[in-house]
């Protein structure tokens, strides 16, 4: 008896609810404008979200290849100082072996000098043509004024040094 009645009322609450769902009134405009602006607020707020997401990611992967770029730029100076301090170490040892020899030589001394010479020895050299250049000027200036070749010679030292 009892599964009767269970079944009796499980009849009921299927019947009851097919009745409501089948009799329940069609939805009003204002209730159809509401459900509408609710369904658009909710589809806003993903996509505020979303976006929101989407930019945090640009920001960070921008971030990212700015400092992997500043590392690059940093480790390519680097290795420019490094190279340009070993070419300008090699200047250097160079032209302080060029005047060493023109001073062994007799070329290079502080009475005088033998112009021809040096300035053959000077274009011969690997120097840079700016260096080149520079040092063909003051030996011309030490030969318009020879009273001057203690100061040009230091001068001239000084620029081989560089």
């Amino acid at each position: 008896m009892s599964r009767i009645i269970v079944s009796v009322v499980v009849i009921i609450a299927i019947a009851a609810g097919a009745f409501y769902f089948l009799n329940k009134p069609e939805p009003t405009p204002a209730e159809r404008f509401e459900a509408a602006v609710q369904d658009a607020g909710d589809a806003l707020s993903e996509a505020a979200e979303a976006a929101a997401d989407a930019t945090t990611n640009a920001v960070e992967q921008a971030t990212d290849k700015a400092a992997e770029m500043a590392k690059q730029a940093e480790k390519s100076l680097n290795d420019a100082a490094e190279l340009t301090s070993e070419q300008l170490a090699a200047l250097q040892k160079q032209a302080e072996g060029l005047v060493k020899s023109w001073e062994e030589q007799g070329a290079l001394t502080e009475e005088g000098f033998n112009y021809d010479k040096m300035v053959k020895a000077i274009e011969d050299s690997t120097l840079s043509d700016e260096a080149k250049v520079q040092l063909i000027q003051i030996l011309a200036e030490i030969k318009a004024s020879p009273e001057t070749v203690a100061a040009k010679i230091e001068e001239f030292r000084k620029l081989m040094a560089q």
